[in-house]
């Protein structure tokens, strides 16, 4: 039997394998799963140390590769319970993740976890199987960066990628900054305890009491004018501690998403951005096709406020005459927004995608890479020669 018979029967009669789906971020479970098993923090400790570092923080491929390991025995035998040898694996991958960290991922899954079969799929691409259409403009505003890729039936559009450097993180230094700008003159005592706030603390914050507000708001206080500010929260640190959170701030922290930076790049003007590089034919699909992911996408007020900004910008001068839409729809995704591209790997892990375009282990040790979506090796049609 030649290798590619024996590759393919090997899939076909491995159907009752359990496939683990991960999402690097911070998700994995198993397919066909309605949400994630477990989230957790990419993190490890670090040996030489003893402290906790993420698994992206490396300077050579061994220390990545030796990152990686030390995740992947942790996430196996500490909270999946299986053998790796007994799994197929479906990685929820960015499309710009880069080359070495993917190879790094592949080596350490097929050569030291030993893991039979790995499907490498696109997270702005299988978000949208969430909602079983082919056309959306997916936008990931992240903890780093928001990340806005177009997919036009069903392949992603890389010409038209945007990316913005403003996203949960800058949200959570934001609060920060302005606990102590408002405590500087109305508590002094209080800096020290605002300085020592974890991230996991302003994290909980930020999603917990802060909010978009309205665009017509939003307006309002660039004008200067006067409004009356949401009500103040008390934050309980632990114990008996307390912490007030005035109402301007948890109105204002998130503005830094709609504001424009000297580039004249926000969230909304990314989006519009990204619409004038595609087709003209698909720029009306893809605006009636909006999905948010990511776990600051799940700020209360954040679509109603981005589709208020598109409808508004698209009027201006600098678009009103090349880009000739009407309408921004946007779509509400079945699941938490944090976990929509997982869920799509989990609808992959049900379909014969994964047993017909997976990597075998025997296939990776032969040729020693793995499909890249992004590259036109893998991800052109075959030509077809006349007779």
């Amino acid at each position: 039997m030649d290798q590619t018979k024996f590759s393919l029967y090997d899939k076909i009669v491995s159907l009752d394998k359990k496939v683990v789906v991960i999402d690097i971020g911070r998700r994995f479970g198993i397919n066909g799963d309605p949400q994630p098993r477990c989230i957790i923090p990419s993190v490890i400790k670090d040996t030489d140390t003893g402290k906790v570092k993420s698994i992206f923080q490396y300077e050579t491929n061994d220390e990545l590769y030796n990152n990686l390991v030390a995740f992947f025995h942790y996430l196996y035998f500490k909270r999946i319970l299986l053998s790796p040898k007994d799994t197929k694996v479906i990685i929820v991958e960015s499309l710009l993740a880069p080359v070495q960290f993917r190879e790094t991922l592949a080596n350490v899954l097929f050569c030291h976890m030993q893991i039979s079969y790995l499907l490498m799929v696109p997270s702005h691409m299988v978000a949208l199987y969430t909602l079983a259409v082919s056309v959306g403009l997916v936008i990931d505003i992240g903890h780093e960066e928001a990340c806005l890729i177009p997919v036009y039936e069903g392949y992603p559009v890389l010409h038209s990628y945007q990316s913005f450097p403003i996203a949960g993180q800058a949200i959570e230094n934001n609060i920060k900054r302005l606990l102590l700008e408002h405590y500087k003159k109305a508590d002094p005592t209080k800096l020290s305890v605002i300085h020592n706030l974890s991230d996991d603390v302003l994290e909980d914050i930020k999603v917990r009491l802060c909010f978009v507000t309205t665009l017509e708001r939003s307006q309002k206080m660039l004008a200067n004018e006067e409004i009356s500010p949401p009500p103040s929260v008390d934050y309980r640190l632990g114990g008996t501690e307390m912490l007030t959170i005035p109402g301007r701030i948890r109105e204002t922290a998130c503005e830094i998403l709609f504001d424009m930076d000297a580039d004249e790049i926000s969230l909304p003007t990314m989006i519009l951005n990204s619409l004038l590089k595609v087709s003209t034919d698909m720029r009306k699909p893809l605006a009636e096709s909006i999905l948010l992911m990511g776990g600051t996408a799940s700020i209360q007020g954040v679509k109603s406020r981005l589709l208020n900004e598109l409808r508004y910008l698209v009027k201006t001068s600098k678009y009103k005459d090349k880009l000739f839409i009407d309408e921004f729809k946007m779509h509400t995704s079945p699941s938490h927004e944090n976990y929509t591209a997982w869920l799509g790997g989990s609808l992959v892990g049900v379909t014969e995608m994964v047993n017909m375009n997976s990597v075998t282990r025997e296939e990776y040790k032969t040729k020693g890479d793995i499909p890249d979506w992004a590259n036109l090796k893998y991800n052109s049609k075959p030509e077809i020669n006349p007779k």
